[in-house]
């Protein structure tokens, strides 16, 4: 080993040498006559030398440096200065205490709140899509051209002066071709609607070209906001718009685009497409912290509506109604709706209104009962069951006298029905059940015309009060009769308040199926008839979504319309004739937790399906409805005396910063403690519950009692046909699941 080493090195030393007394002249000869790969390994050996000092950590560092400085450099000159640049040009950017920004040229607008923006608009869009709106400014927030006029006047919330509302309103004329119209751009939030369309959505999740914001029958499924709505509209980032009562609205939404539009057009230009009106248009667009704050504030600090002094009867609220309709159609006679009584009373079910519904009378629009059908129904109005049990026997009436009634001519001398074109005819509408004339229900002479005969028709039968069915702006004559702007909107509102009216007995044991800025009647109000289905589109779940849409407008009082359904597929009345066993569980099970419980078809129609799925239906049945009136009694009739929310609520009530929380449209609140969770799929065995922040108990029988500590997650429960579920937030108030049901 010792012999090796020396060697070697000796050998460097001589190359030493070698090296140190050569001339730059031989290495340069040496080299060409090296082997031609030696100037690769020459070039090798230089780039090895480099790649070290590449390599070397300073020198790596600084390189890294100056590249991400180049980056910096090219970002600035190309994205962040022509930004500036504009914005100094242009400056659009809620900043400081701005309320809001407007661009009164260009019609650019947004709502500021605490420094950040809420939403943007385009104001004046009607007369921008045909041309440039050169408006001037004349005063503070005050804007005009020609005979068009803006002013913008900001308001602070009476609660918190951070938050507010900005006034809109516009004055001039409008046209189908040149209307007056704002629009806002909804993207970037989730959005809430007040209406009830066929295709339920909540959230707001349908397009709906420009229509006239009007109640219609939404069996009419085509552009259709439904019976019952309210021009409000809130997000989940607090922002909130609400129109005026008074403004002929119509509202078109579009979610491919993310545009919200409201235009103001007198309903008469609907049927002349050159005319122009001068007309109005205003509304509130507000911004708050959050969804909640926005509905809150509707609710109770804006001027947009008014709240009853009272509720309806407690019996609506607390012991099922029963209805003839689904079960009898109009078929319906004295001896099975005597049968139909004996069976419910003999089963051990409670009623608080026996509803006699389609086809009692000889013709439609005639206040009597044919003999055929009905020899003496004052033996049943009049009946111990009756009188003993303190039901309520009511009647299904409408606004349409058919023309072949014997009221037609009376109606027609005394002048009560909507005008025809000229002053001295009468129009005709089609409904569901033929031709007929309107009720004009906006004037007095005949709403004491209708009051008179139907007062008459309650003492002479013993009927206690009524079903008041249609009222919707869609039955009114087109184009023939339009005394004011509003007129069409204000038919409902009327026909609506003509419902409440105490000659129907206080508390009233009415229902009325429409709302218009109705909000303040005691009254109850009732679903348009649902599918038998488990869709959202009007079938089970429906139910769910109709209910918060009507609470978040301010309609409490909800009666959720027949359990099962009326028997329909997608509104064929003909299609079905009984309801799926599995579906009518499921609905009883859902509707035990709302405001009001209503029969139609039996449960004891289901004991062989019952049977088969070893469980009585019918004691099922009894226990629910039993369970119902306690919750009535500890929750909801003291939510309905005491406040002016929702007394159903959706989940963001109580967590609306909660992203998971404000999209759930299958659960819901009974005021802010008891959580529901219904099943509202067909053969789920498994339902899977979002817990928002807190501690939950379960009201589920007491071997199935357990609390649920949640920072907002799901949980899965197995599920079978009697299964429902429900919990109590901890520590809770309500105090309503403090005696549970054994119904295992």
């Amino acid at each position: 080993m010792d012999m090796l080493k020396t060697r070697r090195n000796s050998d460097e030393i001589e190359l030493k040498e070698i090296n140190e007394n050569s001339s730059e002249e031989e290495v340069v000869h040496c080299k060409e006559e090296h082997h031609p790969l030696s100037d690769i390994d020459t070039v090798t050996k230089t780039n090895f030398q480099w790649g070290k000092v590449l390599l070397r950590p300073f020198t790596r560092r600084l390189i890294i440096g100056v590249l991400i400085f180049l980056l910096f450099l090219g970002c600035f000159l190309f994205v962040v200065l022509p930004l500036t640049i504009r914005e100094k040009e242009n400056p659009f950017r809620c900043t400081g205490d701005a309320t809001h920004l407007f661009e009164p040229n260009r019609g650019k607008f947004a709502l500021c709140h605490r420094g950040f923006e809420k939403i943007r608009g385009r104001l004046g869009d009607g007369y921008l899509s045909v041309g440039d709106l050169q408006l001037e400014q004349t005063g503070v927030d005050k804007y005009e051209h020609d005979d068009i006029q803006l002013t913008l006047s900001y308001k602070e919330a009476p609660n918190n002066p951070e938050d507010g509302c900005l006034n809109v309103k516009w004055n001039g004329p409008s046209s189908q071709r040149i209307p007056l119209r704002d629009c806002y751009n909804i993207s970037g939030a989730t959005w809430f609607a007040g209406h009830t369309p066929y295709e339920s959505s909540w959230p707001l999740n349908i397009s709906i070209p420009l229509s006239p914001f009007l109640p219609n029958d939404s069996y009419n499924r085509t552009d259709n906001f439904g019976s019952v709505l309210h021009p409000v509209w809130l997000s989940t980032r607090g922002a909130a718009i609400f129109v005026d009562r008074r403004i002929p609205l119509h509202v078109s939404i579009n979610l491919t685009t993310s545009w919200l539009c409201l235009q103001s057009l007198p309903y008469p230009l609907l049927c002349s497409p050159d005319a122009e009106q001068f007309t109005t248009l205003e509304y509130r667009v507000c911004g708050f912290v959050n969804v909640k704050d926005a509905a809150v504030h509707f609710l109770t600090g804006s001027d947009e509506i008014s709240h009853p002094s009272r509720p309806p009867d407690i019996n609506m609220f607390k012991y099922p109604i029963w209805s003839t309709w689904a079960k009898y159609r109009t078929g319906i006679d004295q001896t099975k709706l005597s049968t139909y009584l004996n069976d419910i009373i003999s089963q051990g079910f409670r009623v608080s209104n026996l509803e006699i519904d389609d086809r009692y009378s000889t013709t439609y629009g005639t206040l009597d009962f044919d003999v055929t059908k009905f020899p003496n129904i004052n033996n049943l109005t009049h009946s111990d069951h009756v009188i003993n049990n303190s039901i309520a026997v009511t009647a299904w009436v409408h606004p349409f006298v058919d023309y072949k009634a014997p009221d037609f001519d009376d109606g027609l001398a005394q002048g009560v029905f909507y005008p025809g074109g000229l002053s001295r005819t009468e129009a005709l509408v089609r409904w569901w059940n033929g031709v007929a004339a309107v009720i004009n229900f906006e004037d007095e002479k005949a709403r004491k015309w209708f009051r008179d005969r139907l007062i008459a028709f309650k003492n002479q039968f013993g009927i206690a009060s009524f079903k008041f069915d249609a009222g919707e702006a869609n039955y009114l004559p087109e184009c023939l009769y339009y005394p004011s702007p509003e007129q069409n909107g204000s038919f409902t509102a009327q026909y609506a308040q003509f419902a409440a009216d105490s000659s129907f007995g206080t508390p009233s044991r009415a229902e009325i199926r429409v709302g218009h800025f109705s909000q303040h009647l005691p009254i109850m109000v009732r679903m348009v008839d649902r599918d038998s289905t488990w869709s959202s589109d009007n079938g089970l779940h429906s139910v769910i979504i109709t209910t918060l849409s009507m609470g978040m407008m301010g309609y409490r009082f909800v009666l959720p319309d027949m359990i099962g359904g009326n028997a329909y597929i997608n509104g064929n009345i003909s299609a079905i004739r009984t309801v799926d066993f599995e579906l009518y569980v499921r609905w009883m099970q859902l509707v035990t937790f709302l405001p009001s419980m209503q029969f139609s078809i039996t449960p004891w129609e289901y004991e062989q399906d019952s049977e088969v799925n070893n469980f009585s239906i019918t004691e099922h049945a009894r226990q629910l409805v039993d369970l119902h009136a306690r919750i009535v009694d500890n929750c909801i009739y003291e939510l309905a005396n005491n406040t002016v929310f929702p007394i159903i609520r959706p989940l963001w009530w109580i967590t609306p910063h909660d992203p998971k929380a404000v999209v759930i449209n299958d659960q819901f609140l009974i005021g802010n403690d008891i959580m529901v969770a219904p099943v509202i799929k067909q053969g789920e065995v498994e339902r899977k519950v979002y817990f928002p922040e807190g501690t939950w108990t379960s009201c589920l029988p007491s071997d199935d009692q357990h609390s649920i500590q949640s920072e907002g997650e799901y949980v899965a429960f197995h599920v079978n046909l009697t299964t429902f579920l429900w919990f109590e937030k901890s520590p809770g108030s309500t105090g309503c699941c403090t005696s549970k049901l054994n119904l295992s």
